[in-house]
Formats: structure tokens, sequence, C-alpha cells
């Protein structure tokens, strides 16, 4: 089932085709996150898109069990992701409940793993990935 007025067979929706649903808007946020692609982490990037489809129950995408090979829901009691991906992690999940959050600790933390930059990237490309 979708909101959507296309077929809700999740192997045939794509980005392209949700985006081209919103005319002008749609290729404005497909251009955003197409740039997201291209000024934050990739891995982490990859890990935080799974981690919050599973989190939206975006099924498509949650139906992976492991990206980059880690555990992306079961994150926590794995000795396979680094602080840097826990950073990444920890950011992601507060920012689908509460983004006001993810200031202080959660900030700082990640700022520590990609500098401030970097941080501003990746929440940036986790809010564009979250608005589609």
């Amino acid at each position: 089932m979708t909101w959507l007025p296309i077929s809700s067979d999740a192997a045939t929706v794509d980005r392209k085709t949700v985006f081209g649903l919103l005319g002008e808007a749609g290729a404005r946020l497909e251009e955003l996150v197409d740039a997201s692609w291209q000024v934050a982490d990739v891995t982490l990037l990859e890990i935080a898109w799974a981690r919050l489809a599973q989190l939206l129950e975006c099924h498509r995408i949650a139906e992976h069990e492991t990206i980059a090979g880690l555990p992306v829901e079961n994150w926590r009691g794995s000795n396979e992701v680094s602080s840097r991906e826990r950073a990444a992690l920890r950011f992601v999940e507060q920012f689908v409940f509460d983004p006001g959050l993810c200031r202080g600790e959660l900030s700082h933390e990640l700022a520590n793993h990609l500098s401030w930059q970097g941080a501003v990237n990746f929440a940036a490309a986790i809010n564009a990935f979250e608005g589609y």
C-alpha cells in the first residue's frame, strides 16, 4: 500500500519515479539528494540511508540486513561497527525521532570523526534523504 498514485510494487518504484510526481520541486529535490552523495562520506551515507529506511519502514531498502558489510539494524551489539559509524548511526536515529536533539553531544561526536564541515554535510544529506 502506498499514498503515491502509482503501483505499490516496490520492485518497480524508484526515486526518479517518485520525484517525477512532484514536477519542478521533485527535480530540485533529486538534485539535492544527488549533491548529498557528492559532499558527504559515501560509506557512512549508505549505512545511514539503510538505517533511516529501516526506521521509516521503507521495505525496499530496509530489507538489506547488512550495508557495507555492517549489521545495520543490530549495530549496537556488533564489534564490526567502528566508533565513526556508531556516531553516524546514533545521529541518524536521533534525527528521525527529533532532529532538534541532534545538537550537543551527538553533533560533537560526529564532528570529531568527520570535521564540522563533514558533520554539516552529513546532516544535510540525512535531511534530504528523510525528505524523500
